[in-house]
């Protein structure tokens, strides 16, 4: 880091002390794992302050599935923790982090299925609509997404696909 901050004049990555009002070690730990490509980092507090040490494997799950299904569960999960955030773009940022894509009509597609969005007026989300090889979901949410209505489809049934 201190030969980047060399080479392309970052003085903040040259220095040996930095004023902590304006950077911190959180901030400071992000830009270093961003730089050196680590999964992240680690905040060890101690008596006369803390230690920040960047970490060289990730100890994280697997990330979700990149389908309609995750799609279709994990956005009224998300509408229902944090209902004061935009709905539209909560879907679209989630359709994208997946790989979906999502189109003018509120559309979102993936290799295993489809599901359509309904936004009310105020742009809040209302209902959801998908089928994928793995579920159909039918959501209603009444301004209230966590009322849900699920249909179970086998997905060992190929009949049912």
């Amino acid at each position: 880091m201190r030969d980047y901050g060399t080479e392309n004049a970052v003085s903040e990555l040259t220095v040996p002390k930095l004023d902590l009002g304006r950077w911190d070690g959180h901030r400071l730990s992000l830009i270093a794992a961003g730089m050196l490509d680590a999964p992240g980092y680690y905040r060890g507090p101690y008596a006369g302050g803390a230690l920040f040490v960047l970490l060289e494997e990730a100890l994280v799950p697997e990330p979700l599935p990149r389908s309609v299904a995750t799609f279709a569960t994990g956005l009224p999960s998300f509408i229902a923790a944090f209902p004061d955030v935009d709905h539209r773009l909560a879907a679209t940022g989630l359709a994208s982090a997946l790989g979906l894509v999502t189109d003018q009509s509120n559309v979102v597609t993936g290799e295993d299925g489809s599901a359509t969005l309904e936004f009310d007026t105020a742009g809040r989300f209302r209902t959801l609509f998908a089928r994928s090889c793995e579920i159909e979901w039918w959501m209603d949410g009444h301004n209230d997404p966590t009322i849900l209505r699920h249909i179970a489809r086998s997905h060992r049934d190929p009949a049912r696909r």
